[in-house]
């Protein structure tokens, strides 16, 4: 495949996997301490429940989920083709003191060399696994409530609470067991 016949924007294998185009892209996760965040998720509402289990089980006193969706971070790889060129002219005019080397580069051609520098610098960010993390923006804080005993204790995933046996039987339901 040729580099400089691609559209940087839609073939940068970055913004492929950072994308919400890309549907392995899971743009939602939770934290318990609202500085390390983890998993994957689809909808703010799975990322909401899977920290509320994940607080559920924690052995520290956890008092809110946070949850935050990620946002791809620009690797600033393009815009390069201006430097490069320039760079090349010097070099060839101090090296074999050519002054007239790629003089006539037009604006497409400076275009297509740009596109072919960003294409190659996401694969090599990708390949190496140096791409910029995302940003994490649209933080949510869920309060989590926290039972003296876990035993008759329910997830209601619909409210994202813990439903206690006390609570339930005022309501009138029946405890799953």
């Amino acid at each position: 495949m040729n580099p400089l016949s691609m559209n940087p924007l839609s073939k940068n294998p970055l913004s492929k996997n950072l994308s919400s185009k890309n549907p392995a892209f899971s743009p939602f996760c939770f934290s318990l301490d609202r500085e390390n965040f983890s998993g994957e998720f689809a909808t703010r509402e799975q990322a909401r429940y899977a920290g509320l289990a994940a607080a559920l089980l924690s052995n520290s006193v956890v008092d809110a989920v946070y949850v935050a969706k990620r946002q791809p971070v620009d690797p600033q790889g393009d815009h390069h083709a201006d430097r490069i060129v320039a760079d090349m002219r010097e070099r060839m005019r101090i090296k074999f003191a050519q002054e007239n080397f790629l003089d006539d580069v037009n604006e497409q051609q400076l275009a297509d060399l740009d596109a072919a520098v960003e294409y190659a610098i996401a694969h090599w960010l990708n390949r190496h696994q140096l791409g910029p993390a995302p940003r994490l923006v649209s933080l949510s804080e869920y309060p989590v409530t926290h039972p003296n005993h876990l035993s008759p204790a329910r997830l209601d995933k619909s409210a994202g609470l813990e439903v206690t046996a006390e609570e339930v039987t005022e309501q009138g339901q029946e405890i799953e067991s």
